[in-house]
Formats: structure tokens, sequence, C-alpha cells
């Protein structure tokens, strides 16, 4: 299906198609951000270049504007619609005293503040049936306590479980699955601590012999100066090894990663359901990484769960992976993937959980339906590269019954294909 592109001079000027299509265009000025949608009405959040400007625009799916709100010098994370609290929400970053974000809500008919309150985090997301939010993830201190906000008012749930530490998102409207990143004593540095203090031990006593000879007249000044160089350019030469040319630190870290746990909090009945450490079907640890970085680290597809994370191996090294899980934690499949050579954004999508996947080798974007564990399709090269993540796509029913609305979104351009629904 081919999409045909006009230009106008108006912004947010939809422009119909012979083929069922529409476009929509922001000002030169604008990058779209985010796109959110829900059965009704999709949100489409833009930031002005060289700013902390955002504005954030509300459509319904038939292609109106239902409404349109700025905002100056604040950064704005998030925009949701929660059409049973008949409300659209967004995230200021920082917005709070203490540096929180701020939540605030709209009314979706017009346009007036609700409520708002404060919620630390490095993402958020409504439950199944928009009647909650969660923080997915610390911010980037990692002081960040887990919590649940009830969208209808702004409170929020009071629950015994403080995690800390946590990658989280929405089993159901009930459940809530948790990563837990685990971390343990390195074993190798008991043993460098001790071999480091022998050899310091060897090291102190000949500097106490060379002191003695000195003192003693039987070493004429200089010579006791270089022996006494030596031996403390020895001593500075335990913390260090050569690697090829370069030296670097010999210490091992104090803590190395081990196997995350995967939790599944009820938080109806404030009650932990599973809570089981995980491991790929040859028994390695598959361990997370504790700081947020933009990227869901769990989601849930059909009943199962889906981690990245990455497999530790015998000798500590380290392979990033996507791992599929049943409910209670046993592995479905491995999926490796080469970190250095990909970016990864997750994909919203009703046909299943997707993700867009940059090459960084051959300038490239695809998808791949973890699923599936296979590749779907090139989407498109990039050039010239100004964003690497900025192309995003999504598929959302269309108030058609038997379609669905296919978006896609690069730079400051949306276009709108109705196509035919899988669902029966």
């Amino acid at each position: 299906m081919k999409i045909i592109f006009i230009t106008f001079l108006f912004l947010n000027q939809f422009v119909f198609t012979q083929n069922d299509e529409k476009m929509i265009t922001f000002d030169n000025n604008e990058n779209i951000k985010q796109v959110s949608t829900s059965e009704n009405y999709f949100t489409v959040l833009t930031k002005l270049n060289k700013s902390r400007n955002h504005n954030l625009y509300l459509y319904s799916k038939s292609g109106n504007l239902v409404q349109q709100k700025s905002y100056k010098d604040y950064y704005i994370l998030d925009a949701y619609v929660s059409e049973p609290t008949k409300q659209f929400i967004i995230v200021k970053q920082n917005a709070c005293d203490e540096g929180e974000e701020k939540i605030i809500a709209y009314g979706l008919k017009n346009g007036e503040q609700l409520w708002e309150t404060c919620i630390n985090g490095g993402g958020f997301e409504l439950s199944p049936n928009k009647d909650f939010l969660i923080n997915r993830s610390p911010d980037f201190e990692g002081k960040t306590l887990f919590e649940i906000v009830i969208l209808k008012n702004g409170e929020k749930i009071l629950s015994t479980k403080n995690y800390n530490n946590f990658h989280a998102t929405w089993l159901d409207n009930e459940r809530v699955v948790i990563i837990q990143p685990q971390s343990k004593i390195n074993p190798t540095r008991k043993e460098w601590m001790n071999q480091r203090k022998e050899k310091s031990a060897v090291i102190y006593k000949k500097l106490d012999e060379l002191n003695g000879t000195y003192e003693k007249g039987l070493l004429e000044k200089e010579e006791y100066t270089n022996q006494r160089k030596k031996l403390y350019r020895e001593k500075r030469n335990l913390d260090r090894k050569i690697i090829g040319k370069r030296r670097i630190s010999k210490a091992p870290h104090k803590f190395i990663p081990k196997a995350a746990k995967l939790i599944i909090y009820n938080f109806k009945q404030d009650i932990i359901e599973i809570e089981k450490e995980i491991f790929s079907n040859d028994g390695k640890e598959i361990a997370v990484i504790a700081e947020d970085i933009g990227f869901n680290f769990v989601s849930v597809d059909k009943g199962s769960i889906i981690i990245y994370g990455f497999e530790i191996d015998n000798d500590l090294s380290k392979t990033d992976c996507f791992i599929k899980v049943d409910l209670s934690g046993e592995p479905i499949w491995k999926h490796n993937i080469k970190w250095r050579q990909h970016i990864i954004t997750k994909i919203n999508s009703e046909r299943g959980l997707l993700f867009n996947v940059y090459n960084l080798q051959s300038n490239t974007n695809y998808v791949l339906d973890v699923g599936e564990e296979r590749e779907l399709k090139e989407e498109r090269l990039l050039k010239p590269i100004k964003n690497i993540i900025d192309y995003q796509k999504t598929w959302t029913k269309s108030m058609d019954q038997d379609k669905m609305l296919n978006i896609d979104w690069f730079g400051n351009k949306i276009s709108l294909t109705k196509e035919e629904s899988n669902e029966k």
C-alpha cells in the first residue's frame, strides 16, 4: 500500500488519500517524541528543537483534534489516555520540590486539570484497564521506591513491599511483574586481597631491612634512595597488571551480578505469588542491570514474560539476550543479541510484542518479533542519521471494528493507515 505524501502550509492537517490513509505533519521545529493510544483516542507528544518546550495533541481515532496543550521549560516524559477515568495524563520531569516527577491529569472533554501527584522513576506504565499507574524502574540515582497511583484521584496504594531496586510491568489489572537485579560478593576478590596482603608484607619487610641497613651506616644514601624507590614502585604495581599496551586496575569489583529475581506481586491482596531467580535452559544465570536506560527490561506477551538482560558465563563474561519465561519462571527460549551493534526500543503493538532494533553496523532498522524469536523485516535505511531511534511504529484498533490503525512516525510526520485486522 503506497503512501501519498502531500505538503500543506497548515500545521496538524490530516491528508486523506484514496487508499484510506491519513498523514499529519507538525511544524518543522517539532519532533515527535511519543505516540500513545487508547480505545478511542491517541496522543502525540512533540518536543521543540533546541528547547525544553513540548506540545501535546489529543486526537480521536476518527482524526479530530480534541485537545492541545503546550508546556514551557519542563521536560515532558510521557503522555497517556485513561478512558475509564475520562482523563489524559502527562509526566513532568523533576517538577516536584524533591526533584520527583509530577503526574498531572486533565479531563478528556474540557482539558481542565483534575489532580496532580509526585512520583519518582525512570519510566511509567498504565495498567491494562487504565485505572492505575506504576513507576517502571528506578531513577538514575537508584533512590526510587516502587509505587502504584490510582488514576481516579491521584492517590497511592499503600504496600508492605518496599522495592527500591526493580524493573516492573503489568501482568494484568491486579498483578505486577517485578524483575529485581541482584549482586553477590566477587569470589575472586577475597583471593586477590589475600595475595596482595602477602606480597605487601614481603615488600614492607624488605623496606624495614633496608632502613635498618642504612641506619647502621652500611649503605650509601644514593643507593638507599634508589632501592627504596624501587620497592615503593613494586608496591604500587601490585594494584596493576598489563593487558596489551594498556594498564588497568587489577582489583576485581567487590560485587558482581548474579541471577535476577522474578517476582509476581498481587497488589490487590498485597501478596507475592511467585519469587524465583532466573536461569536459562542450560542453567546459566540471567542478570539484569539496575540502572534505567529508557528501555523496558521486562514485558508481558500472551501469558509469558520477556526479559532483556545478560547471560553470565562461567568465566564471568556477559552476553546480552532476550529470555522468555512462563509465569512460574521456567525458561522457554533465549535469544542472544549484540548490544554494541544494536539499539533497541519497544513497539507498542496489539499484534504481540515487537521490538524496533537499529543495527549500528549496517545503519538499518528492522522489527524483531521475540514472541516467535525471528526478525520480521527491515524497515528502512536512515540517511542522514539524525536520531537513530526516531523511526517508530505501532498498531492499534481502528474505529472500524474489522480494521487496525497502523501508525508510523518519523521526525515531524505521522502516517495512519487502516488495514484489515487479523482478529476474528
